[in-house]
């Protein structure tokens, strides 16, 4: 914060698609009278940007290990446009809250806001990040007043959302009969927090039991930078439900709620999202039967209704 004042950054809606026009204000509160001040600008920048950092091993001249690490880095700008707000034309400011609205148009089919950064068992390194800021500022003689931040772009789904329904089969190699299991969701599109009712058919025709049936929502990340792409996928989160009998054919509605912070799906030139349930029959000393149903989750908040501060993508993304 200046000396001077400071300055604040306020958008109509808490998250924006592609095509769509940001609307709000810049707030300027000034301590004390500026006697010339120049202008209000706004920059706006849209971009996603990937790093990997590859550990190869090979044999030296001398036969011993030598251990390179390869950087590989990319990016893609969506937009970037630097605009005049309003100018002062040598003008001063007086002691106070001054107020300027603002509108600029989203190009079409922006990818949505994303981050991640981890490091493989094997060493390598992975970062990818979808970013859109805005930074705005007061031009002024000697120190500006100025301030970053960054908004919410959600990717627009833009097909109809449709039922899921997945079926697999298992049989045992000591036990009698085959393990059937249906798997039933009324959609496929799903919003942060958003409880998804899994109806499930578990008949158990076979001699072995089902210690319990689970619901894991996994994350598909494939991170590309340069000729260079990374594919990881893990568990986001899991619960945790009665299993079946033996001999049994069990209907069931396992309620599984989304986290309310959990980064929309997103698909990219570098960095990509994906979604999809594993939904297991867990059976002691043998594979589980499992099903896959893939998944997309947007950020579709009713208007009014909080959206969850993406604490990871405002801190750490660039």
């Amino acid at each position: 914060m200046s000396h001077h004042g400071s300055i604040r950054f306020i958008v109509d809606k808490p998250y924006y698609m592609g095509g769509e026009q940001v609307t709000g204000r810049v707030e300027i509160t000034i301590n004390h009278h500026v006697h010339e001040a120049r202008a209000v600008m706004v920059k706006w920048k849209g971009f996603e940007r990937t790093m990997v950092e590859n550990t190869v091993t090979r044999q030296g001249a001398d036969g011993n290990p030598v251990t390179e690490v390869q950087k590989f880095k990319d990016e893609k700008t969506f937009f970037k446009d630097e605009v005049m707000l309003f100018s002062f034309q040598g003008r001063g400011l007086a002691e106070g809250v001054h107020t300027f609205p603002f509108q600029y148009n989203l190009p079409p089919t922006l990818p949505g806001v994303f981050y991640d950064e981890r490091r493989e068992h094997d060493g390598d390194k992975i970062k990818g990040a979808i970013v859109y800021k805005v930074k705005c500022w007061l031009d002024m003689p000697g120190k500006d007043i100025k301030r970053t931040e960054k908004i919410i772009i959600s990717e627009a789904v833009t097909r109809m959302p449709t039922p899921i329904h997945e079926s697999n089969k298992k049989s045992f190699m000591f036990a009698k009969g085959d393990l059937k299991m249906e798997v039933d969701l009324p959609k496929n599109v799903y919003v942060p927090g958003e409880t998804l009712p899994v109806h499930v058919r578990v008949n158990n025709e076979s001699s072995k039991k089902v210690d319990a049936l689970k619901v894991k929502l996994m994350r598909k990340v494939i991170i590309r930078a340069k000729h260079f792409t990374k594919e990881h996928v893990h568990e986001v989160h899991r619960a945790k439900y009665d299993g079946v009998d033996k001999k049994t054919d069990k209907r069931e509605t396992l309620v599984f709620t989304l986290a309310n912070d959990v980064y929309p799906s997103t698909e990219g030139h570098l960095v990509r999202c994906q979604y999809h349930l594993d939904v297991e029959c867990d059976v002691a000393n043998a594979f589980d039967l499992e099903v896959h149903p893939k998944i997309t989750i947007a950020l579709m908040p009713a208007p009014g209704a909080p959206v969850a501060l993406y604490h990871n993508y405002s801190s750490h993304a660039w």
